[in-house]
């Protein structure tokens, strides 16, 4: 039989991970609104120059799309975090 504390214990550290898990995400997503913000200004302002060597726009877009390539990655990670959560707490509840 099992002991109602310790499956008590069990739920409340699952829903522990399932809350950090989901909290990751709204971090990250906050990180990558950021950082594209950040992105875009710049990519206005070289858009505004005349460039005297490398196009500051192509440089822009190129630091753009390697950090939406990484941030991808780690929102696809951090998905499959949050599905393995979402999944544990619509599983049946222990007997």
């Amino acid at each position: 039989m099992i002991n109602p504390t310790e499956a008590l214990r069990a739920e409340v550290a699952g829903l522990r991970t399932d809350v950090q898990a989901l909290t990751s995400g709204l971090m990250l997503m906050l990180e990558v609104q950021e950082t594209h913000g950040e992105l875009l200004r710049e990519l206005g302002e070289a858009l505004g120059q005349e460039p005297d060597g490398p196009s500051p726009v192509a440089e822009a877009l190129e630091a753009l799309a390697a950090i939406g390539r990484d941030q991808t990655a780690a929102i696809e990670r951090l998905s499959q975090r949050i599905v393995g959560a979402t999944l544990r707490g619509v599983g049946s509840p222990a007997s």
